[in-house]
């Protein structure tokens, strides 16, 4: 059933006011905890990702935040790091986790080089409550990539060109670059966290 024009008017409208709330709310939040506004990505590197539809930056993410984050998801999923048998609990179906650990990760930096990309100012990019993983289990058999969605690309255009990832690395990618995952061939499972403005 189809609702009026007028209802979607005003839910559009409603939306509007609730977003530029919460905006507003963001704005008062930076400011009573003294954040620093900062530009960490250089103009290099924004250029880029409004150019390809993503980037790529190494450790933006110092390490005793990515090994408190480990620890985390291995506690909170119930797996054990020496244990294969229990990897499977890991993924790859999402699941929405709240520890501190995972939050921390949204350092000010982060934050604020998501806000250079999206053109914003960056006390609209509040932490998250919570964070969804996408944790990749070793499989066995060669390396292959799973089917490209938009948050569809022509199978020439897909790439294996990104680098080895290393703990602390971002990936951010705007919500039209269509993207996927891959087979994890490794031996050791991928963990990695997600999170959309």
């Amino acid at each position: 059933m189809s609702r009026p024009e007028p209802v979607l008017e005003f839910l559009m409208r409603l939306r509007r006011l609730k977003r530029a709330a919460e905006r507003g709310a963001s704005r008062v939040r930076f400011a009573l905890q003294g954040r620093q506004r900062m530009t960490p990505l250089s103009e290099e590197e924004v250029g880029q990702y409004h150019r390809d539809g993503y980037l790529l930056v190494p450790s933006l993410v110092p390490e005793e935040l990515v090994s408190g984050a480990v620890a985390a998801m291995w506690q909170e999923t119930g797996a054990e790091a020496g244990a294969p048998e229990t990897w499977g609990v890991l993924g790859p179906r999402p699941e929405g986790l709240r520890d501190a650990r995972f939050l921390a990760t949204y350092t000010d930096r982060m934050l604020a080089a998501a806000a250079q990309l999206a053109g914003e100012d960056v006390a609209s990019f509040p932490r998250p409550a919570h964070v969804f993983t996408i944790n990749r289990a070793p499989a066995s058999g060669g390396w292959r990539q799973h089917e490209p969605h938009l948050d569809c690309t022509i199978a020439e255009s897909r790439h294996r060109t990104f680098p080895r990832p290393s703990r602390g690395d971002v990936l951010f990618h705007h919500y039209l670059c269509a993207h996927a995952s891959s087979a994890n061939v490794s031996g050791a499972p991928r963990l990695a966290i997600n999170h959309k403005w």
